[in-house]
């Protein structure tokens, strides 16, 4: 007959000494036997273990699981990870460009308006019907600076102004630079100015807006304006024809008047015409 041996509470004994662990998923699987092995020092009562020659069988209900460990699954050799195809990046396929205009007045101005349209035509075009007409490039146009450099009308004071246009009812602060320069006397700087937040020209202008004022320019003759503009190339939108020029030879590429057709700031540097 077996004996069998019980013991009072105590902990779980390692079975790390034990040489082959056998786990069983029911009772039926093993036979109430006293331990043999000397690694195990007590059992818990009603707890049985089986001695199987020099193998040491447990029960399923009575071994422990490691917590928090994930199981980690070996790779093979010589395989690779896996890649996501790259796509093409999203590009503009609309052409912007950025340029300063130079102009010069060739009469006094005062509050002389420059519109989206002449200054669209001031970027540059190709003449399309002979004698007549200018087909612009540009299709919107933003204003970024405008710099004036005050010309010296004789023995009257020179005045340099710029007035911006407000964006329909949107209203801005009153504003706008002056300088007076005295006969004879030259000025080191030049006026300076940017379009304000809410000025018309603080926005792209399309050139489905051509007649819409964008500021307004006083100065003397002689005085040199600046004007950085940024522009786009036709794309979406139409660009337009400007008409009106006495002398214009289809296909060739012309710079319009700052002011409009026989404005009194015509390009400086660039083909032109009147």
């Amino acid at each position: 007959m077996t004996e069998v041996k019980q013991a009072g509470p105590c902990k779980l004994p390692s079975l790390r000494d034990s040489p082959v662990v056998q786990t069983y998923k029911s009772v039926d699987d093993y036979v109430e036997v006293a331990p043999i092995s000397p690694s195990i020092s007590g059992l818990q009562p009603g707890l049985q273990f089986v001695q199987k020659g020099s193998t040491l069988a447990v029960p399923s209900m009575l071994t422990r699981q490691r917590r928090g460990r994930a199981v980690r699954s070996k790779r093979l050799k010589g395989r690779r990870k896996r890649v996501t195809p790259k796509l093409p990046p999203i590009i503009d396929t609309v052409v912007t460009v950025g340029h300063r205009l130079r102009f010069q007045a060739n009469a006094t101005a005062s509050a002389t308006n420059v519109t989206v349209g002449t200054l669209i035509g001031a970027c540059g075009g190709i003449g399309t019907v002979t004698n007549s007409q200018l087909s612009a490039w540009a299709s919107t146009i933003k204003v970024r600076r405008i710099t004036l450099w005050p010309g010296t009308p004789g023995n009257n004071p020179s005045t340099c102004e710029v007035i911006w246009s407000s964006a329909g009812t949107t209203q801005f602060k009153d504003e706008s630079k002056n300088v007076v320069m005295p006969t004879g006397i030259t000025v080191e700087r030049p006026v300076v100015s940017t379009p304000p937040k809410d000025s018309l020209a603080a926005f792209w202008q399309s050139s489905n807006n051509a007649s819409s004022i964008l500021f307004q320019l006083t100065c003397s003759a002689g005085t040199v304006v600046d004007v950085d503009v940024a522009y786009t190339l036709g794309n979406n939108n139409a660009s337009i024809n400007i008409t009106g020029f006495a002398v214009i030879v289809v296909g060739t590429i012309y710079y319009g008047r700052l002011d409009g057709v026989g404005g009194k700031f015509p390009p400086q540097g660039v083909p032109t015409t009147n």
